[in-house]
């Protein structure tokens, strides 16, 4: 029974179709117990008509002018369940899949290897910031949908290069620019210098798989011409006028296009992504696919520092459009994609064909151990069938799996894949079995039990689900009763999706302005009015280049704001409910609260 067993497990090791399956599976098991809030969703509930905006609301602007297949997908979801809960739980899962097979394909292409690739993904996958610098790299659990899966799908296209599957690849570069614009515009230009570099092979795929390209080209194409109709309402600006608005933004309240940070320490996994990649294309005999991508890595990261580059230019000197697509996040790739490549490649059988080589793998393993965090297995969770683990058991099996991986390492630097096959097939009982024996015990037995327990408990999904709106939250549906827009301050991020109501403009989400330039003159001035901010006008240190309008800047303001001048404002930009943080006092009665939020209401007042 157990020969058999190994000799199954030996069968499928080089299986890309069990990569795929397994990493799906671990991908739906984060998702699922990791769901949140999704911007997709607010924005899909827009486009579907069910929070309806009046036509002169800035915020209404944001939504139908920000472009991503994934709210499009959120919309037809909203028109057929007509449940904001589903959606949320549904992208959130979507995204824990994509990051999942990007990092596992990542790893298989290089190492070949089915079980090498599900230990890097069990490692990687639950980190809660990779270090981007001037971008955070999630992979799931967090509202910021577009930025997770324009980088985690650009990670799976690359990753299906070189795993040899062109179809898939192409079409997913198609599908590129409507997942997400900024990175789809980045990865053409990669995508164009990585294939005059490798000429010939590129133009076998133009030749042989174009009709896939077009199809999924053509899919990005619909997609944008759909977004068009949309944006057909957006008022006109000069141009002059916009680009004054938007570079005095950029300079005082842009979060995402500040200066770059070249003396960040998370520089150096990109640098270290670009080393391994050079030294692998001029030391290792790779096939040509894999060839492709690791030159893929290597350009991005060229690009990456030349986007970081471009942001310390005078706003006056680079083009808007330019601004416009945050070249400074460019450098996550190859930030994201380190720790895979490293795993990917030191598990490699190129790489331990080389009489050095083991001396290589101790020297890279320990210097980046030591140097970086990103070897420390991170998902215990998924190894861990019970809940309410002491705090020191945890950080035992942290050692303990890190203690395995390196027994792992030691073994497999041992004439390599002869070790493996006669590990697999059973062999001799001997010192290698048991710990083969150890491992399944230790890993895969708890993965399977945490596994079937996810099972048995997603028909009760709305249970572990952790957003709160309107169908399960009594402040949000007390809002939700009443009607017109709200005012917010940025602790009451989403609120629109939350409450099914309209908002002005989404203080937590004021980076979003840079998509609507067009409504700067009534944003602003209404902005002035109702927030006492001006965009044209430099805030303190203190509340500058945050991406969001602090409260604190507002909060005597709107304090000390007497009945009569709320109602005046309120007449004016036609806003019926103020949501502020509890702490605050205004001179209005309490409609509702909760632990954290106060709702106002101006509604029959």
């Amino acid at each position: 029974m157990i020969k058999a067993f190994y000799q199954y497990l030996y069968k499928i090791r080089n299986s890309f179709s069990a990569t795929v399956i397994i990493s799906m599976l671990i991908g739906c098991w984060c998702g699922l117990n990791h769901i949140s809030y999704q911007v997709c969703t607010e924005t899909g509930m827009v486009l579907a008509g069910m929070i309806k905006y009046p036509i002169e609301t800035p915020f209404l602007y944001y939504h139908m002018k920000v472009f991503s297949l994934i709210n499009q997908v959120s919309a037809l979801l909203i028109l057929i369940t007509e449940s904001p809960t589903f959606v949320n739980g549904f992208v959130s899962v979507l995204l824990a899949v994509i990051s999942s097979l990007a990092l596992s394909l990542l790893i298989f292409c290089l190492s070949r290897n089915l079980y090498i690739a599900l230990f890097g993904l069990c490692m990687f996958i639950n980190m809660p910031l990779a270090g981007g610098v001037m971008y955070p790299i999630l992979l799931y659990n967090s509202a910021h949908t577009y930025g997770i899966i324009g980088l985690s799908f650009l990670v799976l296209t690359i990753s299906l290069y070189g795993c040899g599957k062109y179809r898939s690849a192409l079409f997913c570069t198609g599908l590129m620019p409507s997942i997400h614009p900024s990175w789809g515009c980045f990865f053409a230009v990669v995508l164009i210098i990585s294939a005059s570099l490798n000429f010939y092979f590129c133009l076998r795929l133009a030749k042989k798989y174009w009709k896939v390209f077009s199809f999924g080209f053509g899919l990005s194409i619909i997609a944008l011409t759909l977004q068009f109709y949309w944006m057909r309402e957006l008022p006109v600006i000069a141009d002059n006028l916009k680009g004054n608005y938007l570079n005095a933004f950029i300079e005082y309240w842009d979060f995402h296009r500040r200066p770059y940070e070249f003396a960040n320490k998370y520089n150096l996994r990109a640098v270290c992504t670009a080393c391994i990649g050079i030294a692998s294309l001029y030391l290792l005999n790779y096939r040509t696919r894999v060839r492709f991508l690791l030159t893929i890595f290597i350009v991005a990261t060229v690009c990456g520092f030349i986007g970081g580059w471009i942001t310390l230019l005078k706003n006056g000197n680079v083009p808007l459009f330019i601004l416009m697509l945050m070249p400074g996040r460019y450098i996550n790739l190859s930030i994201l994609a380190c720790p895979a490549l490293l795993i990917g490649i030191l598990f490699s059988r190129e790489l331990y064909h080389k009489k050095w080589s083991s001396l290589i793998f101790f020297i890279v393993f320990v210097a980046c151990f030591f140097r970086f965090s990103f070897l420390i297995p991170l998902h215990l969770d998924l190894l861990l069938f019970a809940s309410g683990v002491p705090l020191r058991l945890f950080f035992a099996l942290k050692i303990l799996c890190l203690a395995v991986m390196l027994l792992l390492c030691l073994i497999y630097t041992r004439k390599s894949y002869k070790y493996l096959k006669t590990l697999m097939t059973g062999g001799k009982f001997n010192v290698r079995l048991i710990l083969a024996t150890a491992i399944i015990i230790l890993f895969v037995i708890p993965a399977s039990m945490a596994f079937a327990r996810l099972i048995i408990r997603v028909k009760y999904i709305i249970k572990i689900n952790t957003t709160r709106d309107s169908s399960n939250n009594l402040f949000f549906q007390k809002i939700s009763e009443d009607k017109g827009i709200l005012l917010n301050t940025n602790e009451g991020f989403l609120i629109s999706l939350k409450t099914k109501r309209p908002v002005w403009f989404d203080m937590a989400a004021l980076d979003g302005f840079t998509m609507v330039p067009e409504c700067a003159e009534k944003f602003n001035s209404g902005l002035k009015e109702i927030y006492g901010v001006s965009l044209l006008e430099m805030p303190a240190k203190e509340f500058r280049n945050k991406g969001v309008l602090l409260s604190e800047l507002h909060r005597i303001l709107w304090e000390t704001r007497s009945l009569d001048c709320w109602r005046t404002l309120a007449n004016k930009y036609s806003f019926t409910g103020i949501i502020v943080p509890k702490s605050w006092k205004l001179t209005l009665p309490v409609s509702a609260e909760n632990e954290e939020l106060a709702y106002y209401s101006l509604k029959n007042k």
